[in-house]
């Protein structure tokens, strides 16, 4: 004898009915709303997030790629999670890395002399960066790593 059986003997038939009705109700509202329940508790990427500062906007950051415009010319620049960040201008790609100090994103390049740190707001996926000589930079992050750094 299967549990299908020993229930079958222990459910009257109209509380049977019943419960089949509960189940596929639940069912149905699943599939109606199972949709909008999964995508409201999905984490914000930084194209839907309010306005972020410091470090919060740090954290957005990391797993994603800065694009704007240096001497000119449009860079891109994928900050991957190891500390690692990976930046193309033109054909050119320099390799550094980045840390965190206090509220601040600090870079290093090998080809240039001192670290340099910057303050970094978001209002979604548009910024801007200023450097520790009050020099602001617009920037806009791109989700992933789309240019493969």
């Amino acid at each position: 004898m299967t549990s299908t059986d020993l229930a079958e003997l222990f459910v009257p038939p109209a509380r049977k009915r019943t419960c089949i009705g509960l189940v596929l109700g639940m069912g149905a509202m699943l599939l109606v709303c199972g949709p909008g329940l999964a995508q409201q508790q999905a984490a914000p990427s930084p194209s839907q997030s309010a306005k972020l500062a410091g470090r919060a906007a740090i954290d957005a950051l990391i797993g994603n790629t800065m694009t704007g415009t240096a001497d000119g010319s449009p860079y891109f620049a994928y900050y991957d999670k190891n500390g690692e960040v990976r930046m193309q201008q033109g054909r050119d790609i320099s390799i550094g890395h980045w840390s965190i100090d206090h509220d601040d994103l600090c870079e290093e390049y090998p080809e240039d002399d001192d670290e340099t740190c910057y303050k970094l707001e978001l209002d979604g996926a548009k910024g801007i960066m200023t450097d520790e000589d009050a020099t602001a930079y617009a920037i806009e992050i791109i989700p992933g790593n789309p240019k493969k750094l």
